[in-house]
């Protein structure tokens, strides 16, 4: 895999035996990259055709990545913290050069619970950042993990919100937004697909902005 931050692609290269196959990975995050790389590197060493398996993780991409009136919405499924700093530092390698920040919106599983401060300082990285509720259980806590993690990241100098659904949370961060930001959809997949779509719905039917300033 190529270390140098592409805003759309990635290179996958996997070596065995007289078999080199190359293949375009267009997912931007560095851990959906590190975990194409394990899923590849286990069926190779369990003797399958590694030109097969990567075609197949390329077929498989169902990342939402576009840019509509100058802001980037990118779709990362990270949900651990190290996974959620991997993914940021990316979206701000993006945003740099664009005079841009970052926006993130995030829902995590009930399972992270034990997680929740280390969370909450990572996504604190980010510009401004929203927390939907916990997925993965009908039993939720007697605290919302949302509103826990938004705590955290709050307290470690982050500016976070909660929202009910992703239609909600995306309407909050674009209030915010203005050309040369990077919006991530993060957490929980059903999560990061209704946020990027509406995401992107939303942008498509606001007027045009100009340019943030230099800063």
């Amino acid at each position: 895999m190529t270390h140098p931050i592409s805003q759309r692609t990635r290179s996958l290269r996997c070596a065995t035996g007289s078999t080199e196959p190359d293949c375009l990975w267009r997912r931007p995050g560095l851990a959906l990259s590190h975990n194409a790389l394990a899923a590849l590197g286990a069926c190779i060493a369990a003797g399958l055709d590694p030109l097969a398996l990567a075609h197949a993780l390329i077929d498989a991409d169902s990342t939402t990545t576009a840019e509509v009136g100058g802001v980037l919405v990118v779709d990362s499924r990270a949900g651990h913290p190290t996974d959620i700093a991997a993914d940021l530092a990316t979206a701000h390698a993006i945003a740099r050069p664009r005079n841009g920040r970052v926006l993130a919106g995030y829902q995590p599983h009930n399972n992270t619970r034990l997680q929740i401060p280390a969370i909450g300082r990572t996504l604190a990285a980010a510009h401004a950042v929203v927390v939907l509720p916990a997925t993965g259980s009908n039993q939720p806590p007697p605290r919302a993990v949302h509103r826990l993690i938004a705590d955290a990241a709050t307290a470690a100098g982050g500016k976070a919100a909660t929202a009910k659904n992703p239609a909600t949370a995306t309407t909050v961060l674009l209030r915010v937004a203005r050309p040369g930001d990077v919006l991530v959809a993060m957490g929980a997949s059903q999560n990061t697909a209704q946020l990027g779509a509406a995401a992107l719905a939303q942008l498509t039917a606001r007027p045009p902005a100009r340019p943030g300033p230099r800063r």
